[in-house]
């Protein structure tokens, strides 16, 4: 008896330590800016702190069946087009079918001193058929700050 109160325990506390995360969902309104393109579409929302920008979204894939090794890097650009801060997020989820909708977090330190106007946003990934095994796509765009 000893044994299975302690096995009840156990399974409590590993409950209750794995019940405080929530991932995010995907809701439109909570995203107000959004991109969309032939294969992904962005939405985000963006707030500036002192020295970064941070920003909380979603990329969504619209057209692939599936597609896999999701990377996204955006890099401030002061309003002569120099790099004054970048940040990469790397997608955990290994393949992303076509509907779903994956979170992402960015912090971007930018330069003291530095004046953000635009921020480039570039993502690379993987189609998952067995032609293109090696191929890499990318989609890029630019989004003027506020």
């Amino acid at each position: 008896m000893k044994g299975l109160r302690d096995v009840i325990v156990a399974l409590l506390v590993v409950t209750a330590g794995c019940s405080g995360y929530r991932p995010p969902v995907y809701t439109p309104q909570a995203y107000p800016i959004h991109r969309q393109f032939s294969q992904l579409s962005f939405d985000w929302k963006l707030s500036r702190e002192s020295g970064a920008i941070h920003l909380e979204g979603f990329v969504r894939n619209i057209n692939y069946e599936r597609f896999r090794d999701l990377v996204l890097t955006v890099s401030a650009l002061d309003a002569k087009g120099r790099t004054v801060g970048e940040a990469t997020w790397l997608f955990p989820k290994v393949l992303i079918a076509i509907g779903d909708a994956v979170p992402f977090t960015l912090n971007i330190p930018v330069a003291v001193g530095s004046m953000p106007a635009t921020l480039l946003f570039v993502s690379r990934y993987r189609p998952n058929d067995r032609e293109a095994v090696e191929t890499v796509d990318s989609q890029s765009f630019t989004y003027a700050l506020p």
